[in-house]
């Protein structure tokens, strides 16, 4: 298994939804990203407080959420 982040909750959900085939996952040169549809959100390795892991759970499940809306109304 690989690690992603060295936060244990940021690991299990970006495998959790690697495993859906709901994200794509993306090597960088400084950051490595998520990529969910056309949006590339940046995982944080080493998040440095205690709200940046809920900060970056909520930012993409927010864009999960927009991007299903999007495709139901087409």
């Amino acid at each position: 298994m690989r690690n992603y982040s060295n936060n244990k909750e940021i690991n299990e959900f970006i495998h959790a939804l690697l495993k859906n085939k709901q994200a794509e996952f993306c090597k960088g040169k400084k950051h490595d990203k998520l990529k969910i549809g056309n949006h590339k959100i940046p995982i944080p390795k080493t998040p440095s407080d205690y709200r940046s892991v809920k900060n970056f759970i909520g930012d993409v499940n927010r864009l999960i959420k927009t991007m299903e809306e999007r495709r139901c109304n087409v």
